[in-house]
């Protein structure tokens, strides 16, 4: 991700990761669910194939 260029605090909200973070915060930092997916499209993932996304 970093990468791709996904700033830390999207990675961290897609991943659960965090620093020093409540569990119901984390829930909430990091970005809509725009920056999120902006941020999931950037990556490769051709190695799963289609017949796996069933």
């Amino acid at each position: 991700m970093r990468d791709l260029g996904v700033n830390e605090e999207v990675h961290d909200a897609i991943t659960g990761h965090g620093e020093n973070k409540t569990a119901s915060r984390s829930n909430y930092g990091g970005g809509g669910f725009k920056q999120w997916f902006e941020a999931i499209s950037k990556l490769d993932i051709s190695f799963l194939g289609s017949e796996n996304l069933r």
